[in-house]
């Protein structure tokens, strides 16, 4: 499962030029990507969450919504795109259904900037970590370093992208949860390169961790997040559970 001033150099390089703010048009066709590099699959720009429709966010993706229009943008930015993301945009009309989700968090980082404008959700995989500056260093797998270089640069360039998204949130909350595996250390720090944001602006709200109870039932598409703004103040779940978060 699975910045700006540190990004400046590695984004100068990248081949793809993406547009931040969404335009209304007709949704596109799912998009048919390989899953972790290696088996193809579709995957929806909406999935059921929790018994909740939502725009889907899985791993190696960026989402933003706006809560008051329901506009949408998602990137696909995994080593299936090669050098440039895929970009979808659309609108949900229904209210109620303005939320985004994410599943399968195992290892991976889910962050989520959340406010009464609209959220920015990140499913980070968590061999791209090492590759950020601040992170504290571990030994790479050689197998996955060309991946992790792919969609580090495909993120550092959609995150440039979204900037001014971001900062339009106004106020906002930053939830991140790990998944059960999860083992990054210092993740203010680098969620700071990740977003090109000093560390004092990011908000924090709480970094958690999934979490299962002895003989819970689990299997691949465990490991949830969903954020709900369709209410004021917005709403954040993970496994279904209400986490309380505090908008500033």
């Amino acid at each position: 499962m699975y910045y700006l001033q540190h990004l400046v150099w590695a984004i100068a390089l990248g081949s793809t030029v993406v547009q931040a703010i969404p335009q209304p048009k007709a949704e596109t066709p799912s998009l048919s990507i390989r899953d972790n590099g290696l088996q193809k699959r579709t995957l929806d720009e909406y999935k059921t969450i929790n018994g909740h429709k939502t725009l889907y966010v899985p791993m190696s993706y960026v989402g933003f919504m706006h809560s008051a229009t329901g506009e949408w943008v998602r990137y696909a930015c995994d080593e299936a795109q090669g050098s440039s993301c895929k970009k979808q945009t659309g609108t949900v009309a229904a209210k109620a259904e303005r939320q985004l989700g994410t599943d399968s968090l195992a290892s991976c980082i889910d962050v989520n900037f959340i406010s009464e404008a609209g959220s920015l959700k990140v499913h980070v995989p968590a061999h791209v970590c090492p590759l950020l500056p601040s992170h504290v260093k571990q030994p790479t797998n050689p197998a996955t370093s060309q991946t992790s270089h792919v969609v580090y640069k495909n993120m550092q360039t959609v995150l440039k992208a979204l900037s001014p998204e971001i900062k339009g949130l106004g106020k906002f909350a930053v939830e991140v949860v790990l998944g059960e595996s999860g083992r990054v250390e210092n993740i203010p720090e680098v969620l700071a390169d990740l977003f090109g944001m000093p560390e004092k602006e990011l908000n924090v709200g709480g970094i958690r961790q999934i979490k299962y109870k002895a003989g819970e039932t689990k299997d691949i598409h465990s490991g949830t997040t969903r954020v709900d703004i369709s209410t004021k103040p917005p709403k954040f779940y993970m496994n279904n559970q209400e986490i309380t978060i505090r908008i500033a």
